[in-house]
């Protein structure tokens, strides 16, 4: 293992993110409202709305540990017309010393299975930068070459794909954000930014509790090699077709409170707070997630429920 001190980190954070020589940079950014922020995860979402639909997210983890991790996402994406759809994510990831920008252009294509189903295979294609400034830390061993470089904006491509499949009620999709993994070279200080795939499945559906409640259950599972399997639950009910009230589950990490509003009839705006429950919940706060969405419709849109989708 490398000999590094972050002194503006906590001592629990570096011993997460070093327990492996490959794990930095390993993971995509995390969010608890997956089910509102769709298109990063899938490609396949992009134009499903049958609109426009732009997203600004942000997430501040483990607040009160220095260095934990800060994400801020925007996202655009449209229907071209009943069959094609254009997106565009950008996402801003840090972590201590190191920092990820990622930008990448979606194009997505969908079919109508039958009255109610349709099915769309997106892609996406752009850039990944990864910085690394170790001047925030003091390097015991200096002869680690690992540590004595820093990173600017080291660049690889980034291209995903994915499956949607979806109606006014479910939906389901697969898909992996970023095939392409960075070569490993145990000379060169990129290695420490290697990154696994990650795969994605997620689902969902809305039942009618009530002409006022409506109930979504929706799951995502995060597969990643050579990490342990991740599964996220929840359950949110809508209520008046304005507010929005749940809880959900991060398997052996988080228990999630959700809790969201729309308002102009175009406008979402959502809040997730994390309690954790690993051993790492004595050294921070918890979580907090903040969410805002614009929708504009189209008037041949006919949908139940689109803030769930």
């Amino acid at each position: 293992m490398k000999t590094l001190k972050i002194n503006k980190i906590s001592a629990v954070l570096v011993a997460a993110l070093l327990v492996g020589s490959q794990v930095w940079g390993q993971q995509r950014a995390q969010y608890t409202q997956y089910m509102y922020n769709t298109m990063p995860l899938n490609a396949g979402y992009t134009g499903t709305i049958n609109g426009l639909e732009a997203t600004a997210i942000h997430r501040s983890q483990w607040v009160g540990m220095d260095g934990a991790p800060v994400t801020t996402g925007v996202s655009l994406n449209g229907a071209v017309n009943k069959h094609f759809g254009l997106g565009l994510t950008a996402v801003n990831d840090r972590i201590g010393p190191i920092t990820q920008n990622e930008l990448a252009i979606n194009l997505a294509s969908s079919v109508q299975l039958n009255d109610n189903m349709r099915l769309s295979l997106g892609v996406s294609g752009g850039i990944n930068s990864v910085s690394a400034d170790w001047s925030m830390g003091t390097i015991y061993n200096t002869s680690d070459n690992a540590y004595n470089q820093n990173l600017n904006n080291e660049i690889t491509p980034a291209v995903g794909a994915g499956l949607y499949l979806y109606s006014n009620r479910f939906y389901a999709g697969i898909s992996s954000p970023n095939v392409v993994k960075r070569k490993s070279d145990l000379n060169q200080i990129y290695d420490r930014f290697a990154n696994e795939l990650h795969f994605f499945v997620i689902t969902g559906y809305v039942f009618d509790l009530s002409p006022n409640v409506k109930f979504k259950p929706a799951l995502m599972t995060k597969i990643v090699p050579n990490a342990p399997l991740s599964v996220d639950v929840s359950a949110n009910f809508l209520l008046k077709e304005r507010f929005t009230l749940g809880a959900a589950y991060r398997y052996q990490d988080a228990i999630n409170v959700l809790a969201g509003y729309e308002f102009a009839k175009s406008f979402f705006i959502g809040y997730a707070y994390d309690l954790g429950i690993t051993p790492t919940k004595d050294f921070h706060s918890g979580s907090h997630e903040v969410i805002l969405k614009y929708k504009l419709l189209r008037e041949t849109r006919v949908a139940t429920s689109p803030r769930f989708f």
